[in-house]
């Protein structure tokens, strides 16, 4: 399953949703929607600005959530030009790690 469709039918958006192919979404509301998949599936996605030799970007750390008593994990950092695609890249690697961890 892909990230979209992943995020939206775990908030129980109408099926129609999903083919958004075909309508307009709001591209900061799908991040929002994305950081609370994270986060119920014990993800954190924390974006910040900064500047780097290419201009402002937008840079995302992704870690993994952790229970009383456990040490926290820090899995990875990268770079985009708007705080929507980090926050996409974030959501689809977290995805790939769940998938992975489905399969084992």
């Amino acid at each position: 399953m892909d990230l979209i469709s992943e995020v939206l039918i775990s908030y129980d958006m109408p099926h129609t949703y999903i083919t958004i192919y075909n309508h307009n979404i709001n591209v900061y509301e799908l991040a929002h929607k994305i950081k609370e998949w994270a986060f119920d599936n014990w993800y954190s996605i924390d974006v910040y600005p900064t500047q780097t030799n290419e201009g402002k970007m937008y840079g995302v750390s992704i870690s993994k959530l952790w229970k009383w008593g456990e040490h926290p994990n820090w899995y990875k950092s990268t770079y985009r030009k708007t705080e929507y695609e980090a926050v996409f890249e974030a959501g689809k690697w977290i995805l790939e790690i769940l998938n992975n961890n489905k399969q084992e």
